[in-house]
């Protein structure tokens, strides 16, 4: 899973990426979900704003590899000189090649940057 964001002037631009192969000998499903931040919005599909949650099934051929990547927006807001940029990551299952990156482009001088360390199971 690798997870890119892009914060320009405030304007975040996130993409997740999974890759998902199926080593069984016949078609199975699986599940990709998601947690947004209440504020960010999917630039490919469309989902209600009164959840915060997307997911999708599908079924995958058998030895097939796919690759799920979802992109999504979110305007920041400044409270006090600063503010909070979230990515969710919960991905249920152990993770092989796991990366997240953020970049930050932003008018004023940056005087604080924190980053907390992952809640829960840190296993991956």
């Amino acid at each position: 899973m690798h997870i890119t964001s892009d914060i320009y002037y405030r304007f975040a631009t996130t993409v997740v990426e999974a890759k998902i192969l199926n080593v069984n000998n016949e078609a199975s499903e699986v599940l990709f979900d998601v947690t947004l931040p209440d504020a960010a919005f999917i630039t490919a599909f469309t989902i209600p704003r009164t959840s915060n949650k997307f997911n999708i099934l599908v079924n995958i051929q058998k030895n097939a590899l796919v690759v799920f990547k979802l992109k999504y927006q979110e305007l920041l807001r400044r409270t006090l000189g600063s503010y909070h940029h979230v990515i969710y990551v919960d991905p249920g299952q152990p993770i092989e090649d796991f990366e997240i990156k953020v970049f930050i482009s932003e008018f004023r001088d940056i005087v604080k940057l924190s980053v907390p360390p992952l809640e829960g199971k840190t296993e991956i």
